[in-house]
């Protein structure tokens, strides 16, 4: 099992409560049709060796099982009767019990403590000293210590519009070029999950076309911590409202020379995880400027990047909103050596001439998206972002286009 990867080492007692309870949430008849489904699609998962993100991605894609099933168990909970979920959870845990130690299976615990952070404490009752879950077998559900009701998720739409939009980044090396914050939960937490459907090149430069289906799945505290495919894994301090702030932990997804034949002897660029900082500042509730920190990228770990942003958005009507967004890349010398430049070794190992790419600005980009809200969980977005390569990215023998075009369509749900 995939998990097991990454859980193996923790306890699993919690979490085969949550998986048990899933499956007699999908057997359940009075249970709603969407949570049965989503039900079955955690359980899929969770057993299944396929990871949706993949594992060369560093950071998330060794999270992806940390992100995934705790995002699915607390959608479940938004989705089921709280009485039926805590019922569930009842017998699940008497289940559990009874079968003991003899039907462990080693690689999922460590989730659940993901999942109590993203569910809060409606996603099952808490540890007491009367038992694992402060219910014990035989005793009337009463003895039961009585959950906290569930506080209302609240978040502005342009968040949903904002995450959706940021999924295209995997695509190009524009990934986590800005922190999309818009609010703060004003429950225990809340999330985005959707998927993208993105027409783009296949690497920063060329010309050749290629076509990617991908996840966005973010999850935010109250707390201040976040996580997701989009924004990376940080943590944003407490501020004024007008200003955010904090650090975090991203990845650059590399390049392999297999892409296209221009690299072909150029030798991979690995993936590697990045720490950086951000910044924004909003001028209003739709203007805000953007602003964020990256280093560790590229073979020798010395890659550094510096994305400035402003974006625009206006609420066409109820149910459409527009935005549009101006944003550049500063890289360091080592960034652009490594994605642009060309040593004497790649010269004569590639049809390429050796070529030295210095610092500065690597591109300027331009950007628009409509937003349709189906209703206050769904809503479908279709964006364009163009960019243009400047100084020494713009003229490395590599690059055969220097204006690409990114286009996306995305469906995306919060919850």
């Amino acid at each position: 099992m995939k998990l097991a990867r990454v859980f193996g080492a923790l306890k699993l007692t919690r979490l085969r409560v949550y998986l048990v309870a899933l499956w007699k949430l999908f057997k359940h008849p009075q249970a709603p049709r969407a949570a049965k489904w989503v039900a079955f699609a955690v359980l899929a998962y969770a057993v299944s060796p396929i990871d949706l993100i993949p594992d060369f991605i560093p950071v998330l894609g060794q999270l992806d099982d940390l992100i995934i099933v705790p995002l699915g168990i607390a959608l479940v909970v938004r989705l089921t009767p709280k009485p039926l979920w805590q019922g569930l959870l009842l017998v699940a845990e008497a289940a559990v019990a009874v079968v003991g130690r003899a039907a462990d299976r080693p690689g999922l615990g460590a989730a659940v403590r993901a999942v109590r952070l993203v569910g809060g404490d409606d996603v099952g009752p808490r540890l007491t000293r009367r038992g694992r879950f402060g219910y014990s077998p035989g005793r009337p559900n009463h003895a039961h210590p009585k959950a906290p009701p569930m506080k209302p998720t609240i978040l502005f739409r342009p968040l949903l519009a904002a995450s959706i939009i940021a999924a295209s980044g995997a695509a190009q090396a524009q990934a986590f070029d800005a922190v999309r914050m818009y609010g703060d939960p004003t429950g225990d937490g809340a999330g985005t999950a959707g998927l993208a459907a993105v027409a783009g090149h296949r690497y920063m430069g060329s010309d050749e076309r290629r076509t990617l289906v991908l996840p966005a799945l973010e999850y935010r505290w109250k707390n201040g911590w976040f996580i997701g495919t989009t924004n990376g894994v940080g943590y944003k301090f407490a501020s004024d409202p007008s200003m955010q702030y904090g650090v975090r932990l991203t990845a650059d997804f590399g390049r392999s020379e297999s892409r296209s034949a221009v690299l072909a002897g150029m030798g991979d660029i690995k993936a590697r995880p990045e720490i950086g900082g951000f910044f924004n500042y909003y001028l209003s509730r739709d203007f805000n400027l953007t602003s964020t920190v990256r280093y560790g990228s590229g073979n020798d770990r010395r890659g550094a990047l510096l994305d400035l942003g402003a974006h625009y958005g206006v609420q066409l009507a109820p149910q459409w909103r527009t935005t549009v967004g101006v944003s550049t890349t500063l890289a360091n010398g080592a960034w652009m050596q490594s994605h642009f430049g060309v040593s004497p070794a790649q010269a004569l190992t590639s049809q390429n001439p050796a070529y030295e790419a210095g610092a500065g600005v690597r591109d300027v980009r331009v950007s628009a998206s409509v937003t349709h809200f189906i209703n206050t969980e769904w809503s479908l977005t279709a964006g364009l972002s163009a960019s243009a390569l400047q100084g020494d990215a713009k003229d490395s023998p590599i690059v055969r286009e220097r204006t690409p075009v990114t286009g996306l369509v995305a469906l995306g749900f919060r919850f």
